[in-house]
């Protein structure tokens, strides 16, 4: 199976299958802004994406994110680097 990612070992190491999905998205997501922003800024990309900050770390938290939020995390940070699929089910990466 290709993997778009390479997850680091905090990632892999993580067991409890609900655990491992929510470090693989915040991974995702993290990177995404790193190469988008030169930094991890969830409360501005919240409100860029208009969304309440604590929605976006219950997703996290939950390890996958709605179509919407996802959609909207896309646009705003660019399909080159995360596609809401991928937010949406990060699990399949």
């Amino acid at each position: 199976m290709y993997h778009r990612y390479k997850f680091p070992e905090w990632v892999t190491k993580t067991r409890n299958p609900d655990s491992q999905r929510a470090a693989r998205l915040r991974y995702i997501l993290y990177r995404a802004l790193l190469e988008r922003y030169g930094k991890v800024n969830i409360h501005g990309l919240s409100k860029e994406i208009g969304f309440d900050h604590s929605s976006v770390f219950c997703a996290l938290a939950r390890g996958s994110m709605t179509y919407e939020m996802a959609s909207a995390i896309e646009k705003q940070v660019g399909k080159d680097l995360v596609s809401h699929e991928d937010l949406m089910n990060p699990s399949l990466v």
